[in-house]
């Protein structure tokens, strides 16, 4: 456990580089050049915030994914893994030993996701059947957990390890998701709140990962040579499932969903929903204005959970016809199959990244393996590794997935544009989303390459203000510095 100490004070010490590194200010450096592009959209009054928040996100990103790195680079190098598997293993043979070992364990693991399903309800968001459902699902992995010493062995290790990550990356989730979002004034959420859906999102963070990760390893046993292809395969009924249950019985862990109050809006916008092809979806509007200022909209779920979904910051800030332009471009990603081709797209990511790790972690395993603490990669212990091999690879083709998701929203933008006819009315709406939500409508090139899933907001604006010719006749557009002003 003294090994642990290294970790942690480079942790602790880079927190407190990384803070003044990413100094957050709410005033520009003197000198600073702001392009006119910006100051077209932005109001005066958030310009300083805007840009400041924007760059602290860029930074962030490269900071918490290369730090992410370091800190499991560290963990496998200093032998971690081969002691929690170890440690993960006495506990399952106890464990697996005991009378009644299923029911025992499978009651106690039901009863303590109800503990904490009481612990993180508040008011608005009480315990709900989906709050039983994940307390039911833990009770069958208990039951697994106490019937089979090998499952016993890696769920307690993914437990294990998972609860030494999010503990290290804790103050850093709490940095990032409270003190600065409250610090640019974008939150309002309490920190009970925060910490309620911190609690939440992890128990069911934990719940799948101890379900899908012993999938992946019972593969990677039984095809030593072709894990990467099944688990692959094994990826697109998985994730289409979650896109099925999760608008229904996730979603509302953590918001409140209603069906869309205002009878002129969501009768407008089931009209577009028909007309673009998309029947049966509902409209329902959630309560985000207790937790944050910024606006967002979405249509989610798959097959008869579809729904079109509102935050109710976009119903107070934005005017009918300018929401009826963002719900468009939503309905344009349905209608598109945006969602069926960006799983198509990601799988084969997935397979050919999966290919070349079964063609190289061999070789990293030989060499460091008994470092690391495991042999074989069919060793849980292998995971941090695998996990590390895996998002590296994913973060250096950042790019290309943000580039293959920036045509995807062109596509949807234009679909938006047909289907309201007005280019003006969405050039307003992306200057009103560029300011409630402090995003740089015109970043650096590199930053757009990386890190962009969507156009920049200048791009977009631009690209609708030349639409704007394919509008009715009679309809006199607004003016172009009209677009920033609050309704």
């Amino acid at each position: 456990m003294k090994k642990l100490i290294i970790p942690i004070v480079v942790l602790v010490v880079a927190f407190v580089f990384s803070s003044m590194l990413l100094n957050i200010s709410k005033t520009l450096p003197e000198g600073t050049v702001i392009p006119l592009e910006v100051r077209e959209i932005i109001d005066a009054d958030k310009l300083d915030n805007t840009i400041n928040y924007s760059n602290f996100n860029y930074g962030w990103y490269f900071f918490n994914n290369i730090f992410g790195f370091i800190i499991v680079g560290t963990i496998l190098m200093l032998g971690v893994s081969g002691k929690i598997r170890d440690r993960a293993k006495n506990m399952a043979e106890k464990i697996t030993a005991m009378p009644n070992a299923p029911l025992i364990v499978g009651s106690g693991a039901a009863f303590i996701a109800m503990l904490l399903a009481f612990l993180s309800a508040t008011p608005d968001h009480p315990v709900s059947g989906g709050t039983l459902g994940i307390a039911l699902a833990w009770g069958v992995v208990g039951m697994f957990v106490g019937k089979s010493s090998r499952f016993a062995l890696t769920t307690l290790y993914i437990l294990l390890f998972t609860l030494l990550m999010d503990v290290l990356n804790f103050p850093f989730a709490y940095y990032k998701g409270f003190v600065v979002e409250h610090y640019f004034e974008l939150s309002n959420e309490t920190l009970s709140k925060w910490l309620a859906d911190f609690l939440k999102s992890n128990t069911i963070g934990y719940l799948f990962s101890v379900l899908l990760i012993p999938l992946a390893y019972w593969g990677i046993r039984k095809s030593p040579k072709f894990w990467w292809a099944w688990i692959s395969a094994g990826f697109v009924p998985i994730i289409v499932c979650l896109l099925v249950i999760s608008p229904v019985y996730l979603a509302p862990l953590f918001d409140k969903y209603e069906e869309l109050k205002d009878e002129t809006l969501k009768s407008r916008l089931t009209s577009m929903a028909e007309e673009a092809g998309i029947s049966g979806s509902r409209v329902f509007q959630v309560d985000k204005s207790d937790e944050t200022s910024k606006i967002s909209a979405f249509v989610t779920g798959l097959f008869g959970s579809k729904r079109i979904v509102l935050w109710d910051t976009m119903l107070d800030k934005l005017e009918h016809d300018e929401i009826a332009f963002v719900m468009g471009h939503e309905m344009g990603h349905y209608v598109l199959n945006h969602v069926w081709k960006f799983i198509g797209f990601f799988t084969g990511v997935l397979l050919a990244l999966l290919f070349i790790i079964s063609r190289t972690i061999g070789l990293v395993i030989r060499k460091f393996g008994h470092k690391m603490g495991f042999v074989e990669l069919s060793d849980i212990a292998s995971l941090p590794l695998l996990m590390l091999m895996l998002s590296l690879m994913m973060f250096l083709l950042s790019p290309v997935l943000n580039g293959y998701s920036r045509m995807n929203e062109h596509d949807a933008d234009v679909f938006g544009l047909d289907l309201t006819h007005n280019g003006n009315i969405a050039a307003s709406a992306f200057a009103k989303l560029a300011n409630e939500n402090l995003s740089n409508p015109s970043p650096p090139a590199f930053i757009e390459f990386w890190l962009f899933s969507h156009p920049t907001l200048k791009d977009r604006i631009d690209f609708c203000k030349e639409y704007a010719p394919v509008m009715e006749e009679n309809e006199i557009p607004e003016p172009a510095t009209q677009t920033t002003q609050k309704q």
